[in-house]
């Protein structure tokens, strides 16, 4: 099903065009619109993550998988910009500058609408509509073997180009090892929610009065000279 809201086009510049740019010998990744495979990486990344454990209520793979392809082929559907690197060794999902950012359509679990709420309130807070690259998702193939260089492949081309275009790419983080990931490649971390407190534990089981989880936005290339927050 395709959600009827749309990612609105802040400039001229099309999805197309980096679809073109992405076809070609130099880049390092391959775009694709192939939401299928792209979801199945996503789901089985994602599988044992606390946050997705909670807010999926400790689903099964299948339906995790069902529930991520889903969510990529509405993305695709909506113009947003899959890249993959080696054969779907990774995958990140990139909304460019020139669009909006995306929310997740309804009708969706309460505690995952706490949280996509608080991140649209992140994004209207530091940058004040302007322009900036949004990574919605990223992902390794667990059941591949390393591939090394996969993950930069669909990374660092993105964060390159906010650097030459002076302008931020953000992210959502959703557990401590990816923040240090993201810390890696340059990002800091801005502002820091708590997703299901009182009903779940840190691992994201449920739990009558537990702690909750704590999820992370992530700023690269921020001047907030440039975009004070008030």
């Amino acid at each position: 099903m395709t959600t009827s809201r749309q990612i609105m086009s802040r400039g001229a510049r099309t999805l197309e065009d980096y679809y073109i740019e992405g076809a070609t010998d130099a880049v390092p990744y391959t775009t694709t619109k192939d939401w299928k495979r792209a979801g199945e990486v996503v789901a089985r990344a994602f599988e044992k993550n606390a946050y997705n454990l909670f807010v999926t209520q400790h689903c099964s793979i299948e339906q995790n998988i069902a529930d991520f392809q889903h969510r990529c082929q509405e993305l695709v559907e909506n113009n947003t910009l899959i890249l993959e690197a080696d054969d779907f060794a990774a995958v990140a999902v990139w909304i460019p500058p020139e669009w909006d950012y995306y929310p997740y359509p309804d009708p969706i679990d309460p505690n995952l609408r706490f949280a996509e709420d608080a991140f649209h309130q992140c994004a209207e807070k530091f940058f004040k509509g302007g322009p900036f690259w949004h990574l919605t998702m990223l992902a390794k193939d667990p059941l591949r073997p390393e591939v090394k260089g996969a993950t930069s492949k669909v990374m660092k081309p993105v964060l390159e180009d906010a650097k030459r275009r002076n302008i931020p790419a953000a992210l959502e983080c959703i557990d401590e090892r990816a923040r240090e990931i993201y810390e890696y490649y340059g990002f800091k971390t801005y502002e820091t929610i708590t997703v299901g407190a009182g009903k779940c534990n840190p691992q994201g089981y449920e739990e009558e009065g537990g702690q909750g989880i704590k999820v992370y936005y992530m700023i690269y290339n921020y001047d907030p000279k440039v975009n004070p927050v008030l």
